[in-house]
């Protein structure tokens, strides 16, 4: 199902990026108007004997891979959001034995639409209960909104890359020629981190996910698989122990997210490997 989703997305991308396409047309005009105006002004510089030939010849190779860069932009973004599906698949793979990632989405919600509850006297001695009937309206309540929260947090988790991703791929083509345009790089750089984050979230949600499925079928011996049968939760501990799951579950993949990003923040990319790849095309050659 991820895979033709991801062939669907692909061709939508592809039909709005075609080189025949008024969205190409309108980067390769901005690009090319850049590129122009860049060089323009390293060789004015050069004539007025402000800047050596070795300085001319620096801004002839960064606009040379800035160019480079943009022609090439479809296979490189395309390998690298693919990779992180490809290691999502990896870790699925190994844990639940499905390569399909919105297999976890599907199987986590059919276990809450399959859930009854089979209450004890304990459960109600616990709880410090003076009207059975009103408090146990508002604990369904309370629990139905955990589980509405849990429930958006698993498609958020599944659906929200893949979307943001679409997004970030055509936006990419209009962001690349502002490292031609000096002061306005950061347009490039914000974009470079969003995608970056964007592609460690997919890794850390999906084995978020793996791992909600995980604690799901165990704790409660609920099998994994397309069919998922009627579960009965009996007795406080059980009860206790779904809501911790379900409470849990939309925490950590939201600080997946919250880690993501600071990995890919202005500070992570400016150090170690990430700077020089970072330098290649965001160091600015002309003052």
């Amino acid at each position: 199902m991820m895979s033709s989703f991801n062939a669907a997305v692909a061709e939508r991308i592809a039909a709005i990026t075609a080189a025949t396409g008024p969205y190409y047309q309108l980067t390769m005009v901005l690009m090319g108007a850049f590129a122009a105006l860049h060089l323009a002004v390293a060789v004015t510089r050069y004539v007025t004997g402000s800047r050596q030939i070795a300085d001319l010849a620096e801004t002839i190779v960064y606009l040379a891979l800035v160019m480079a860069l943009f022609v090439t932009y479809g296979l490189i973004v395309d390998v690298v959001t693919r990779a992180p599906y490809g290691i999502a698949t990896i870790i699925q793979q190994a844990a639940l034995g499905s390569d399909d990632l919105f297999a976890p989405m599907s199987y986590l919600y059919k276990v809450l639409d399959n859930i009854a509850f089979e209450t004890d006297t304990s459960f109600w001695n616990l709880l410090g209960l003076v009207e059975d009937g009103i408090q146990w309206m508002t604990i369904m309540l309370v629990f139905l909104a955990v589980q509405l929260v849990y429930v958006v947090a698993i498609a958020y988790a599944t659906v929200f890359p893949i979307i943001y991703l679409f997004a970030l791929k055509i936006v990419g083509y209009l962001a690349i020629p502002f490292l031609l345009a000096g002061p306005l790089r950061f347009i490039f750089e914000g974009w470079l981190r969003q995608i970056c984050a964007t592609v460690l979230f997919v890794i850390l949600a999906q084995g978020v996910m793996v791992a909600n499925v995980l604690l799901i079928a165990h704790a409660f011996e609920i099998p994994w698989g397309a069919t998922v049968e009627e579960t009965v939760i009996r007795g406080t501990f059980s009860f206790l122990l779904l809501l911790a799951a379900l409470v849990l579950g939309p925490i950590a993949i939201f600080q997946a997210q919250r880690v993501a990003a600071q990995w890919a923040s202005a500070a992570s990319l400016g150090t170690g490997a990430a700077q020089i790849a970072r330098a290649v095309f965001t160091r600015g050659v002309l003052k």
